[in-house]
């Protein structure tokens, strides 16, 4: 398995801009969260609740598992990573190490992180109290995104609110149902829209639109029945479908540029999207100068273990808004470059040896010829890789892992919209995100709406945040689409397995070890 692998996690540094007196790019995060008298200041609290945010990181695993793992246990990617290997072979078990180890344990460590932030802040009076409330309230937000990762990837966890110290304390605990840590997480989260600013994310502090979409994101995912009449509130309170005062969406041509740190120019391909003009990214793990990622890097044609499969290619609709088909009886289709007259977003993520995207830089053609699957991940490939040069060893790359976007929000509304019998708003929700590529849709019914949407999600996410693996597993879709996946592009004899039991991972051994109290998942 390739890792990437950050110098050390906590000097990633987190863009705090319009709250400072300095440039919070070279802000490094405290090692260990200090009690409240170390607190003396508004920058040593800003240190720690950088400290909180580099909890994405952490998370992720450097944007690792978020960019190519995760894809690759769904129909969108291919991942000879071990770990995920044995998921799609139903062979998961408690003694692995590596990325099960590494989710498990991260994230507990960013939840202690946040305990101890609060708490260690909440007697301070050096900070105006309305401030000290809005950092408070992030470090909630960043708390009930670390929860919604761990409780869709393990089930019930520890809940734990309070300071603990140290880890070790934290293994003392039982676990928590998942469906009531998502209640405490909503608690918060609704409680935080209140403090939070009412402004696009552009400064890397999370705002009130970003605790706005994570408590949405929890009313949708699988905690018993989806709260529709919940999602449907939230959105009409702090969104609107069209004119959103806020938050808004890129344009067609802006599309590849939210994924191309490195680009300073116009393209053939994409306009260069100014940080300023960017309301379309709602949660991020940010970029810093000090967040060294080594080749390979996180994403991108550069991996060759991880890589998009066929079935992604042909899911995209040509730009008619008609289903791919490659027989040629649709007038569309290109035998000589089927990429030409599709949905624009196949394009800008992935690319194969046959595209025709005028690649200059002949390694990046001759590793298209040589990739596992004939499909390499193109959205977080820099435009420079594409076209000018290689990614030097070493080289930083100006580029934040995306973890939340707008077109997320309108998605989500559309779908609580359609299962409640709005169908003709669903569609305008629908068709906001769909048109800056495509045809609106005229699907008419819920079952197809509900299609349409599911198309929606998929095309626009792909190799983005989990989001393919969370539809699956909350739609319930996994047994029906892994068992058409071949386990290794290389051989197609053998196909993919799921076992129910695999809703979720099985807690690490060396967890139970440590704390008799925590239970195993039901078959592992």
């Amino acid at each position: 398995m390739k890792k990437i692998i950050i110098k050390s996690i906590l000097i990633l540094i987190l863009a705090f801009g319009v709250l400072s007196c300095k440039n919070f790019l070279d802000l490094q995060p405290l090692n260990v969260v200090p009690a409240a008298t170390y607190y003396t200041n508004d920058a040593t609290i800003q240190s720690g609740l950088a400290a909180c945010y580099a909890g994405l990181y952490l998370v992720t695993a450097n944007g690792y598992q978020e960019l190519n793992t995760f894809p690759g246990v769904t129909d969108d990617g291919y991942t000879d990573d071990g770990s995920w290997q044995m998921f799609v072979q139903n062979t998961l078990n408690n003694n692995m190490t590596g990325q099960l180890n590494v989710m498990y344990s991260n994230t507990y460590e960013a939840i202690v992180k946040v305990n101890n932030f609060v708490a260690a802040i909440a007697p301070t009076n050096v900070i105006d109290p309305a401030v000290k409330a809005q950092y408070i309230a992030e470090a909630k937000v960043l708390r009930a995104y670390f929860y919604f990762f761990i409780t869709n990837i393990f089930g019930d966890a520890v809940l734990t609110l309070q300071p603990d110290g140290s880890r070790a304390q934290l293994l003392q605990e039982t676990r928590t149902s998942r469906i009531a840590i998502k209640d405490s997480m909503v608690t918060d989260l609704m409680n935080a829209i209140k403090v939070l600013p009412k402004t696009y994310y552009g400064t890397g502090h999370i705002v009130s639109g970003t605790a706005a979409l994570l408590a949405m994101k929890f009313k949708l995912m699988d905690y018993g029945t989806p709260d529709y009449a919940g999602i449907i509130s939230l959105f009409e309170a702090n969104f609107k479908v069209t004119g959103d005062p806020t938050f808004g969406l890129v344009t067609k041509r802006q599309f590849k540029s939210l994924f191309d740190g490195n680009n300073s120019k116009n393209t053939a391909e994409s306009d260069m999207l100014a940080p300023t003009s960017n309301n379309e990214v709602m949660l991020s793990a940010r970029y810093s100068t000090s967040a060294i990622l080594p080749f390979p890097y996180i994403g991108g044609l550069v991996s060759t273990t991880n890589c998009a499969r066929p079935n992604l290619f042909k899911f995209y609709q040509f730009d008619d808004g008609t289903p791919y088909d490659a027989t040629g009886a649709n007038p569309k289709y290109n035998a000589a470059n089927p990429f030409l007259n599709r949905d624009a977003r196949l394009t800008f993520t992935i690319a194969n040896k046959n595209s025709q995207d005028t690649m200059a830089y002949q390694p990046t053609k001759n590793f298209l010829s040589t990739n596992p699957t004939g499909y390499a991940w193109k959205k977080y490939t820099p435009y420079y890789i594409l076209y000018t040069r290689p990614l030097a060893v070493g080289e930083i790359l100006a580029q934040d892992v995306i973890l939340m976007r707008y077109p997320e929000a309108l998605l989500t509304y559309a779908e609580a919209l359609n299962e409640t019998g709005r169908s003709t708003d669903a569609l305008a929700a629908l068709n906001a995100v769909r048109t800056r590529f495509l045809p609106a849709s005229t699907a008419s019914g819920q079952a197809n709406i509900r299609l349409a949407i599911q198309y929606e999600r998929r095309a626009e996410f792909a190799q983005e945040g989990g989001m393919r693996y969370y539809d699956l597993q909350r739609l319930n879709l996994m047994q029906t689409v892994l068992p058409t996946l071949p386990v290794s592009v290389l051989s197609q004899s053998t196909m993919c397995t799921f076992g129910t039991r695999e809703r979720y991972w099985p807690i690490p051994a060396f967890e139970i070890l440590a704390n008799p109290k925590i239970t195993q998942n039901t078959g592992y």
